[in-house]
């Protein structure tokens, strides 16, 4: 059995150190082999057993003892030819061993419906099917789309079904649910026939037509669609994609009409067309606690507030490698909360193609993460693919460059299944099931893909591939890892400077680094810095300059109780300037680094930088900038290109070696790094710069290190930012978080402040996890002097300390981070 080291943080293995309270807080640990704590959890949440070694309070009510027994009421009616049940032996039948309604995908007559390997496969693994064009009101045609000419409502009041009802008998010859999408939907603002989105209709028509289209599609299907023997309810996506990106209502000619009624219009027409169907409303980039979200969210909660019948959300969810939102389980509970159904609808995680062996690994952990956030939703009731093959797929066509969405190829192989669907991991390896549920290793299968474990039963290979298990309680599989398999020690590394860095608390340590003696400022912090130091990283820091702050007695004092080194925010910069968008606070900046470093050509002045070393000097503070640099900063594009500036504009990418080489012959001792943002997950920016950093490395240049910046987003830290740290350390260099803050809108809700709470846990603990990670510094110490508000507007609270001084859940995160 193959056990991913995300897997274990996603499911919680992360956690704070015991705490003295009656009972743990949501999110805390509340068990575990070892743990000494609180064992219950504060209202509102449930102690949910992980593993053995963990245990966390999870949001939610006590569900109950589970229990494998048959349950001691059971459905009136027995299974029939006419109430179908799921055949699928896999993905649908663990989706049903676990309460699910379905497991399914998306898929219309056309070429698909003639290929062999394609129906065999749809029909082993799925018992569900979603039409995807052929009950919509007017097809669209695309390069690989069959014309559904009859699709639903394309003449005024003519209606035609001939391809639903096609894709109706198809499902139900198969057994399989269908969960129409109203011609997916009722009501969309795309694939209208021109003589509604052009028709000039006056409210009262425009409500006819609405209400008539709703009530002849709904109507047509009526008790078809989404039955079993327990579930026996249709399900209709009545209005899909309503919302902008900022939450507002997208135009179209429904809302243009009849502003938001339309929707209630809907809902209510589809309630009279069939009084037991489950009714959606469904949507894109709904997958994060975002703007868009929560308008979703609001009008749900209104609509059943004035007795609307909506029953469900439908969270479309196509996504991309490695950037699964870290708030997407929170975004169903907190949709779950309006006391309705949740399901993800049309799910596909895309990687740029051709496709690498690193993306699918990462989009294997992706696909576990949507699985298991379902799972640990009770409201959740399925997930359906968009689509079942790579070979069909509509990624290619929409995203160009993209690809590799689906969890099987172009041959429709793929690994078996299937742990994401469970935690107790450790009980999933001896339970059997029919077919046994171990790894096809056969060579026509490319993918390893949605498989949280990827087997039940261990594998019998002489060595484990990376992210496999090497070892643990009860574990007979192999001991032997690719990558060397043991425990990661505690570090021990002696304190030395950093790039313009300070002190935590605790004995000095030797290490093999640039010898440390009774001269070279030692740590003096108790707080962040200690528990750093406690783990064997060298510092845990922030930045500042001379200026307001330093005579800031608050901050001063707090600044040198929690750090330990200090880099400078502009004062060793070439020289300082403001951007036409900026605040007058950044003149004000400007106005304390005048002289910073080279204003005329060769006249150098450091005035303002040795007055930051000295303060930090009094306080035994590192300083980033002495130990190591950042030799170069923010040089490339978005897609790793190299940014357009006058030195690449000149010199092209030489005069990255003439930087590094002119440091290195300045200061033998200094770790050089490369430093920039956006490099926070595993991108095409991030690939840039490893690419240039091995090629460096490989002409003998001098560089040592790689800074992450990490000015992130609430709810927003990428699922790869761990697995990127370690990309960057694998070519052989230290890493370092180098200007961390995460910003959230203000004024901060509670439930942004606890979110940000486990984002700062999961960046520090990420670091942890990576041994070349060798410290953090955030950007600041206090709101109240954070660059955040005049850069952003509209944002703040980015810190681990407020305005007063105060510390927020961030810090406790950044606490359990370390310590997890």
């Amino acid at each position: 059995m193959l056990l991913s080291a995300k897997f274990i943080a996603l499911v919680g293995f992360v956690s704070a150190a015991p705490l003295a309270l009656a009972q743990s807080p949501v999110w805390g640990q509340c068990g575990g082999q070892g743990w000494t704590g609180p064992t219950t959890c504060e209202a509102g949440s449930v102690c949910t057993y992980s593993n053995p070694w963990y245990s966390q309070c999870l949001p939610g009510s006590n569900p109950g003892p589970t229990t494998t027994t048959t349950p001691t009421t059971t459905p009136t009616s027995s299974p029939t030819g006419g109430n179908p049940t799921p055949t699928g032996s896999t993905l649908a039948a663990l989706g049903k061993s676990i309460g699910w309604k379905y497991v399914g995908g998306a898929t219309d007559p056309g070429g698909d419906f003639n290929d062999s390997g394609f129906v065999n496969t749809y029909t082993r693994e799925f018992n569900a099917a979603t039409p995807v064009n052929s009950m919509k009101w007017a097809s669209r045609l695309m390069p690989f789309l069959v014309p559904l000419k009859d699709a639903t409502e394309r003449s005024r009041n003519v209606f035609s079904f001939g391809t639903a009802d096609q894709m109706v008998a198809w499902a139900q010859q198969r057994n399989m649910i269908i969960r129409a999408t109203a011609g997916h939907t009722c009501v969309w603002h795309s694939q209208l026939p021109s003589w509604v989105s052009n028709g000039g209709f006056n409210a009262a028509t425009l409500t006819q037509i609405i209400q008539n289209h709703v009530t002849q599609v709904v109507g047509h299907f009526k008790g078809k669609l989404y039955v079993t023997p327990i579930f026996k309810c249709n399900a209709w996506d009545v209005v899909n994609e309503i919302f902008n990106e900022d939450g507002t209502f997208r135009r179209s000619v429904f809302y243009n009409t009849l502003g938001e009624s339309f929707v209630e219009i809907a809902f209510r027409a589809a309630r009279a067309a069939d009084p037991n169907a489950k009714l959606y409303i469904n949507d894109y980039n709904t997958d994060s606690t975002n703007a868009k979200s929560a308008a979703v969210l609001n009008i749900v909660k209104k609509l059943k507030a004035q007795g609307v019948p909506i029953d469900g959300i439908g969270v479309q969810a196509h996504l991309i490698v490695g950037q699964v939102p870290s708030t997407f389980q929170a975004n169903l509970q907190q949709f779950a909360s309006a006391g309705v159904e949740v399901a993800i609808t049309e799910l596909d995680i895309r990687m740029p193609t051709p496709a690498s062996q690193a993306n699918l690994a990462q989009q294997q952990r992706d696909y576990q993460t949507v699985f298991a956030a379902c799972k640990r939703v009770p409201a959740c009731v399925g997930i359906q693919v968009w689509g079942l093959t790579d070979k069909y797929s509509w990624v290619p066509n929409t995203f160009p460059g993209y690809g590799a969405a689906l969890p099987f190829d172009n041959v429709c192989g793929f690994i078996s299944v299937t742990c994401f669907m469970y935690t107790q991991f450790y009980v999933i390896r001896t339970t059997t099931r029919s077919p046994p549920m171990t790894v096809l290793l056969q060579a026509f299968v490319p993918k390893r893909r949605l498989s949280a474990l990827v087997a039940a039963a261990p594998v019998a290979l002489a060595q484990s591939p990376a992210w496999g298990q090497c070892g643990g309680q009860g574990w007979t599989g192999p001991t032997v890892d690719i990558f060397p398999c043991r425990k990661r020690p505690s570090l021990t590394i002696g304190f030395i400077f950093r790039h313009g860095s300070g002190g935590g608390g605790g004995s000095t340590t030797t290490s093999s680094s640039p010898t440390t003696t009774s001269s070279s400022p030692q740590p003096t912090g108790s707080g962040l810095a200690a528990i750093g130091k406690s783990i064997g990283w060298k510092y845990v820091g922030g930045a500042t300059d001379p200026g307001g702050d330093f005579n800031d007695a608050t901050f001063v004092s707090t600044y040198q109780r929690e750090y330990n080194m200090v880099t400078p925010a502009n004062s060793m910069k070439w020289v300082c300037f403001v951007l036409p968008t900026h605040s007058r606070a950044l003149d004000l900046w400007c106005y304390y680094y005048q002289d910073a470093t080279e204003r005329s050509r060769n006249v150098f002045t450091f005035s303002t930088a040795d007055q930051l070393v000295s303060w930090a000097q009094q306080r035994n503070f590192m300083i980033r900038g002495e130990y190591a640099w950042d030799v170069v900063n923010e040089i490339f594009n978005e897609d790793g290109t190299l940014r357009s500036s006058v030195f690449s504009n000149t010199l092209g990418e030489s005069f990255v070696e003439i930087a590094f080489r002119a440091a290195r012959a300045a200061d033998p001792d200094a770790k050089l790094y490369i430093n920039d943002y956006n490099t926070d997950s595993t991108n095409a920016k991030s690939a840039g710069l490893l690419n240039l950093v091995k090629k460096l490395k490989a002409q003998g240049v001098p560089i040592d290190g790689i800074g992450v910046q990490a000015h992130l987003i609430v709810g927003q830290v990428p699922s790869t930012f761990q697995a990127n740290l370690a990309q960057f350390a694998a070519a052989g260099v230290e890493v370092a978080i180098t200007e961390l803050d995460i910003r959230m809108p203000t004024p901060a809700t509670q439930a942004n402040l606890l979110q940000q709470q486990k984002d700062y846990q999961t960046v520090f603990a990420a670091c942890k996890a990576v041994k070349a990670c060798v410290g953090i510094s955030m950007w600041g110490l206090t709101d109240k002097y954070s660059w955040i508000p005049s850069v952003f507007n509209g944002y703040g609270a980015a810190l681990p300390w407020d305005n007063n001084y105060n510390k927020k859940p961030a810090y406790d995160g950044a606490v359990a981070g370390m310590l997890s």
